[in-house]
């Protein structure tokens, strides 16, 4: 892990000035001039011997006393770390108005926490999809969904999970709200949702058998499907819309 923290951050050919421990040791073969001081049996302090280090750490430790009074979170300490480097790097900047540009530049590029978390819900979602556990797609990607609404496609891939589990009530009303306002899946992206394609397919025959037993169906008496390029089976069409009457 050290090494890789030291492969993204630091420009090969750079001098890297460290102490004696041990886990520095190979670091000129990955294209770094490595300067140690030992500083175990050293007349000189740790601060004397390595003051810039030791300066920053200083720094920090004050600015997180003051500015957030000690009381910091350890489920924030990046962003923590990341608005101390900002500060750090920029204070000698004469212009001030390019500073705040490039704060909030920062800020919007910036994925909040509540973002990430709702990512990997959905990542899990996706993979219980895939293995066709629909269920516990649906409630993880449900999760998802309350920490970040405004992804359509975390909507779509719910209506996905009611179709497969025959709730066409449920999926259409998700899909005629979403396709009213932006375009679904193409068929390359959702049949890489599945385990295997075929599995689709036996759902739009479920649906097909519901429509022809059950005509006065509200919520599956009609639906559309569109064919993507020229398929020969099955496999190329898409699932674009349950349209509910009730």
């Amino acid at each position: 892990m050290l090494r890789s923290f030291i492969a993204e951050t630091i420009e090969p050919g750079s001098v890297v000035h460290t102490d004696g421990w041990a886990g520095y040791k190979g670091l000129e073969t990955n294209g770094y001039r490595h300067e140690v001081t030992v500083l175990a049996h050293n007349e000189e302090s740790a601060s004397e011997l390595l003051p810039r280090v030791h300066r920053v750490a200083s720094l920090l430790k004050r600015w997180l006393m003051g500015t957030h009074q000690g009381a910091v979170s350890n489920e924030y300490l990046d962003y923590y770390l990341d608005e101390f480097t900002f500060r750090f790097n920029r204070r000698r900047s004469r212009h001030r108005g390019k500073l705040f540009y490039r704060l909030v530049q920062q800020a919007v590029a910036a994925e909040s926490p509540q973002t990430t978390e709702a990512y990997r819900r959905f990542d899990q979602a996706l993979a219980a999809f895939k293995k066709g556990d629909y269920s516990n797609a649906l409630q993880l990607d449900r999760q998802a969904i309350q920490k970040f609404p405004q992804d359509p496609v975390m909507h779509e891939v719910a209506a996905l999970c009611m179709f497969a589990t025959g709730d066409y009530a449920g999926a259409a009303a998700i899909l005629n709200n979403l396709l009213a306002v932006a375009p679904g899946m193409d068929w390359t992206t959702m049949s890489g949702l599945y385990g295997d394609a075929e599995v689709y397919t036996t759902q739009l025959r479920a649906l097909e058998a519901r429509c022809r037993q059950e005509r006065q169906d509200a919520a599956a008496d009609q639906f559309q499907f569109i064919a993507a390029g020229s398929p020969p089976d099955d496999k190329g069409i898409v699932f674009q819309r349950i349209k509910a009457n009730g």
